[in-house]
Formats: C-alpha cells, sequence, structure tokens
C-alpha cells in the first residue's frame, strides 16, 4: 500500500483524537461556574448519546447488515454488557473510599473508547477507495465529535473527574482510534464489516447510559422548570446529530 495513504489516514486520527482536548474550553471557568453548567452540559450529553445511538449508528448498522434481527440483537447486547459492567463498577464503588469516580465516568470511557474505534476503522476504510473519500470521511467524524467529545468531557466531570483527569481520560480513549485506522488499512474490508457489528453494540451501551445512567443519578432531582429545561437542552444534544445526519 502506498505510503502517502498511512500518512493521511494517520493525520486524519490525529486530528480527530485532538478534539478530545476541547474540554480546555472550560479551564477559563470558576469551579463554581462550572458546577453550575454541568447539569445544562449533562442533559445536552443525554440528547447526544440518544441521537448518536439512533440517529447514527443502528441506521448505519442497517445499512451494512440489513434489516434482519442482528442489530437489534446486538443493541441489546449492547444494554446487557454495560448492565454486567454496571454491577461489577457498583460493587467495587460500595467498597470504595468517598469523593472516588461514580461508575458512569469510567462507562462513559468504555463506550467513546468502542466509538473512537469504529471511526478509526471508517476512515481507515474510506483512505483504501481513495484520498478524497478520506478526507470527506475525516470532516464527517470531525464534525460528529464535536458535540460527543463535549458531552463524553463533562460527564466525566459530572461523575467525579477533576477538569485536567477528565482530559487526560478523555485523551487515552482516542488512542482505539489509531488501532481502528491501522487494522482498516492492514487488513483491509473485512475490518469494515467488523465495525459494523461493533456499533450496534455501541450504541446500545450508549443508550444505556444515558437512559440507565444519567438521567436517573445526575438528572431526576430537577424542580418542575429546570426538569422543562432539561428537557429542551436533551432535545437540541438530539437535533444536533440529526443536522449532523441529514448533512451526511
Amino acid at each position: 500500500m502506498e505510503n502517502h495513504i498511512w500518512l493521511y489516514a494517520l493525520l486524519s486520527i490525529a486530528a480527530v483524537s485532538g478534539l478530545s482536548f476541547i474540554g480546555l474550553l472550560t479551564f477559563s471557568l470558576s469551579n463554581a461556574n462550572l458546577q453550575r453548567f454541568l447539569p445544562s452540559l449533562v442533559s445536552i450529553a443525554v440528547g447526544v448519546m440518544l441521537g448518536n445511538a439512533f440517529l447514527h449508528m443502528i441506521p448505519e448498522a442497517f445499512e451494512e447488515l440489513g434489516n434482519g434481527l442482528t442489530v437489534p440483537l446486538l443493541v441489546i447486547a449492547g444494554i446487557f454488557l454495560f448492565y454486567s459492567v454496571e454491577q461489577a463498577l457498583h460493587c467495587r464503588h460500595e467498597h470504595a473510599k468517598p469523593h472516588e469516580i461514580h461508575p458512569v465516568g469510567y462507562m462513559t470511557l468504555t463506550a467513546d473508547m468502542l466509538e473512537n474505534f469504529i471511526d478509526g476503522v471508517l476512515i481507515g476504510s474510506a483512505y483504501l477507495i481513495d484520498v478524497n473519500a478520506g478526507i470527506a470521511a475525516t470532516l464527517a467524524v470531525l464534525l460528529h465529535e464535536v458535540p460527543t467529545e463535549l458531552s463524553d468531557y463533562s460527564v466525566l466531570v459530572t461523575s467525579g473527574f477533576d477538569r485536567k483527569r477528565a482530559l487526560l481520560a478523555n485523551f487515552a480513549s482516542s488512542i482505539t482510534a489509531f488501532i481502528g485506522v491501522i487494522l482498516a488499512l492492514t487488513i483491509g474490508s473485512s475490518m469494515t464489516g467488523f465495525a459494523a457489528y461493533v456499533a450496534p453494540v455501541a450504541a446500545g451501551c450508549f443508550i444505556y447510559l444515558a437512559a440507565g445512567g444519567l438521567i436517573p443519578r445526575f438528572l431526576k432531582t430537577a424542580p418542575g422548570y429546570a426538569s422543562f429545561v432539561q428537557l429542551l437542552l436533551m432535545a437540541a444534544g438530539v437535533a444536533a446529530m440529526l443536522v449532523l445526519r441529514l448533512a451526511e
């Protein structure tokens, strides 16, 4: 394979991974102001995660795998997987010291690693077609990653990470994108098919994380008006992912 394809693909993944530092935008805020904004950011994160799952991952998996039972079963498998992960993390959390990281933080990192792996595979597979296809795929992923990386960062901070640690953890989770692109360039089209099976599992993880993790734990205590605002922000997160889906 031509060396310039590897160079373009790795540079593309480096650009995508760089978005994991979007949390730097919050470093100018005081702790008090950040805490004030976090419920709103988590509300948007819920909408982004649900929109990502239902408007991107699941429809794209259907396009690759057909309209049979495979995709729904894999989504359910993702939900069951994260239920099991959460139970294991909760057992550890119950014996942990006060103020340690809430399990939702680690679950967010796990789901993000799966998604970044898929993005790497998609970009690598696009570069196998030609450079223009690779650049187009990179731009699509970059637009998609802006809201998702910000939402991931906000969830990490809400779950107990300090800002610096959340930033570094978010970047570390992006390493799987490099693994995805290297496998795609090495193995080829068979890797794209594998990513199609991973996507609905990741979608199930995001659905469980948003509906079963974030809403009942971090958004359940809001009074009437505040809960309405949270609902609007969730809808804004979904709308952002819908706009990106329609723009693809």
